[in-house]
């Protein structure tokens, strides 16, 4: 299932019909896909064969386990390590990295420091100037929370033609309301935007509304969709720094595996096609430099408690 996965990906990429999924370049020279909700990438199993995520994932997260996102991430040959990192400070979200190439440590692989989802006090030896470094990292987290859950209504005019595309659109469904994940053809023609939650159609809330339209024509046409869509708030400065920001952050990363750390340093290589490393996402970890004279493609996956309100 993976290599036809990969395949089919590799085959988009080339015909450059993966360019709207994309959504900006990660640290260092990672660029994310979203999955286009489309064959084959639709019908991949994202809890592995045989549901064998499922255990981890309700163990780790509870019941209520969501699919916060679901792209590839490629690293092209040459590019350089990423600075150190946590995806999140907020408890509540696990990350699966499943290597869609078999995955040696020069390959772009990903190291952790580990414990430091859950104690950070590892943090506190650092020398000052990277401590700072940490705090603006924390502070550009708390700034992507606001943006990530600040919303304002919205109201769209659908009729027949736009309750026809729905089905194109991709999804996620909670309680009442269903949020916008990527960006199609349907969703343009709609107005939806990644990101948005979709509430209610006219006095119904839109899970009722999904259930009944098929059955009662009057809910296919002059319909009144309210939307709440994230703002895009202005970017805030970054705290001025000393040094050149790169220059810290790969002082970090050499101070997090020195010598006092290195019985908490992992390396998830080797890795097999098809194994899948799991990890908090609030673990200290990077992406390790690409020495190879290939592009790497990993699987990222990224579930999340039913209550989770953080950013990842």
């Amino acid at each position: 299932m993976l290599d036809k996965l990969f395949g089919r990906f590799l085959r988009l990429e080339e015909r450059e019909q993966l360019n709207e999924m994309r959504f900006g370049d990660l640290r260092a020279e990672r660029t994310p896909v979203h999955l286009p909700f489309q064959e084959p990438f639709s019908s991949l199993p994202l809890l592995g064969q045989d549901e064998s995520l499922r255990d981890v994932l309700t163990e780790y997260l509870g019941d209520e386990v969501e699919l916060e996102s679901a792209m590839v991430i490629k690293v092209g040959p040459g590019a350089n390590a990423q600075s150190a990192h946590m995806d999140t400070e907020d408890p509540g979200s696990l990350s699966v990295h499943v290597p869609l190439q078999p995955l040696h440590k020069d390959f772009a692989p990903l190291s952790f420091l580990l414990s430091t989802h859950d104690d950070p006090s590892i943090l506190a030896t650092a020398a000052p100037k990277m401590k700072r470094l940490i705090r603006d990292q924390q502070q550009v987290a708390r700034q992507r929370q606001r943006r990530a859950t600040a919303k304002e209504e919205h109201f769209l005019q659908w009729g027949a033609k736009e309750v026809h595309r729905l089905a194109e659109v991709d999804l996620r469904r909670g309680q009442g309301r269903c949020l916008v994940r990527g960006v199609t053809k349907a969703s343009a023609i709609l107005g939806l935007e990644p990101g948005d939650e979709v509430t209610h159609v006219n006095e119904l809330d839109f899970i009722s509304w999904l259930q009944v339209k098929d059955f009662v024509p009057d809910f296919r046409e002059n319909l009144l969709v309210r939307v709440l869509r994230p703002i895009q708030e202005a970017e805030e400065p970054e705290p001025p720094v000393v040094r050149p920001r790169h220059v810290l952050r790969n002082q970090l990363r050499v101070w997090m595996t020195g010598r006092q750390h290195q019985d908490k340093l992992l390396v998830g290589a080797p890795l097999r096609l098809g194994d899948a490393l799991i990890y908090d996402s609030r673990t200290v970890h990077w992406g390790m430099a690409n020495r190879d004279r290939q592009s790497r493609y990993v699987l990222y996956l990224n579930f999340k408690r039913g209550d989770f309100q953080g950013t990842s």
